[in-house]
């Protein structure tokens, strides 16, 4: 794989990958948010138009920014460039990166499945997903992410994808909400149930509004999940009325 590589947005995720990416590829960095030339040991600001200009061009933005971002540089862009998107939803960004990147462009989606948070340990031994869109560096870039980064890699279409983070990702983070918003506090009495849930809330308490929105309202399959499980809930309420 090429020893440089581009990162168009350094949000929290944007910086937490960056951390690890640069044990391995100098890495340079566009953000609307950044004026400083060198943020770090190995990674550098630069401008838009130098970033998309590399071979490897992650774009570590929220999907709601994923088009406006791909109509920037769609006529700017290395034509030879592999694109890889972090998105946490993959059927919405991969329809936009296909329509607008000049076919000569390879594109993977993936999806990290941790964060800053959860993976404050480390990101060995976790999961990402990733989406074979097109081009023929799929297998390199898996056996790195495998071999370097030691995550476990699993395969998924971006439909696949997005029906699974509907209950695996969309449902949890709902209840982590509600859990933060009840104001859920620890206790000496708790049992290993409720400690359970207070893991849901130590860990998704953090996340932010913008990942929170995209994971509910970007992914197709989200809606159903959530009204299917506060209607067994408002069941089971009535169910226990009645008794």
């Amino acid at each position: 794989m090429q020893n440089e590589i581009s990162i168009i947005g350094f949000g929290n995720f944007g910086k937490f990958i960056s951390t690890y990416l640069s044990y391995f590829f100098k890495i340079y960095v566009y953000d609307n948010n950044i004026s400083d030339f060198h943020i770090d040991n190995n990674i550098f600001f630069t401008t838009l138009e130098e970033c998309v200009k590399k071979d490897i061009i992650i774009l570590a933005i929220p999907v709601q920014f994923i088009e406006n971002t791909l109509l920037k540089i769609q006529n700017i862009i290395n034509k030879n460039a592999l694109v890889i998107d972090v998105c946490s939803v993959k059927i919405k960004p991969i329809e936009l990166m296909k329509k607008y990147l000049p076919e000569t462009i390879e594109i993977i989606g993936t999806h990290p499945l941790f964060g800053p948070q959860s993976a404050k340990n480390g990101i060995e031994g976790l999961n990402i997903v990733l989406s074979d869109v097109r081009g023929t560096k799929f297998e390199c870039v898996k056996s790195f992410i495998e071999k370097n980064l030691k995550l476990n890699v699993y395969i998924k279409t971006p439909e696949e994808h997005d029906k699974e983070m509907a209950m695996v990702q969309a449902l949890t983070h709902f209840v982590g909400r509600g859990l933060t918003r009840f104001g859920v506090k620890d206790s000496i009495l708790k049992t290993k149930s409720f400690d359970c849930l207070l893991g849901v809330y130590n860990i998704l308490h953090y996340e932010t509004d913008e990942l929170f929105y995209t994971i509910q309202k970007e992914n197709p399959f989200a809606k159903e999940i959530r009204k299917k499980f506060l209607n067994i809930l408002i069941d089971i309420d009535k169910d226990l009325d009645n008794i």
